[in-house]
């Protein structure tokens, strides 16, 4: 299952950027997330890997693919539920100081999830507009990353 969903936020693009591409903060916007554990230390970059755990009590273990501060981040991975891959452009937005976001979305559901794959093409892009919102927030405050 494959979608794209286009956004445009009103935040400055390096700091959108550096809020969905940091897996530290992913539970402060992303509304699925009930925790995120990174192996290692250090700042976000390519290679970066880490495991969650959706509120559902799903485990997604997860690698960054690609950080091109601040115009692409993608990252890929998958768990017993689904196999998924995410890719990222964040372009200058429309007005200054804006982000227009170019999200493609790969996923595959295993098992009997397959059945509910309808759902969840409708529901997905509806989660991700509304954890955007969130993203906004903390791009535009000066609050520094976790």
């Amino acid at each position: 299952m494959q979608f794209v969903v286009v956004e445009t936020l009103n935040a400055p693009r390096e700091a959108v950027f550096d809020v969905v591409s940091d897996p530290r903060r992913r539970t402060e916007w992303q509304s699925s997330l009930r925790s995120v554990h990174v192996h290692g230390s250090g700042k976000p970059g390519l290679g970066m890997r880490w495991y969650e755990y959706t509120r559902g009590g799903l485990r997604f273990d997860l690698e960054i693919t690609a950080f091109e501060r601040p115009s692409r981040w993608a990252e890929r991975g998958g768990g017993r539920a689904a196999n998924a891959a995410l890719d990222v452009r964040f372009d200058e937005g429309p007005t200054r100081g804006s982000t227009r976001l170019v999200i493609e979305v790969d996923v595959t559901l295993k098992g009997v999830l397959k059945l509910a794959e309808p759902m969840v093409r409708r529901l997905m892009p509806l989660a991700l507009r509304g954890d955007l919102a969130r993203v906004v927030e903390l791009a535009r405050s000066s609050r520094a990353p976790r």
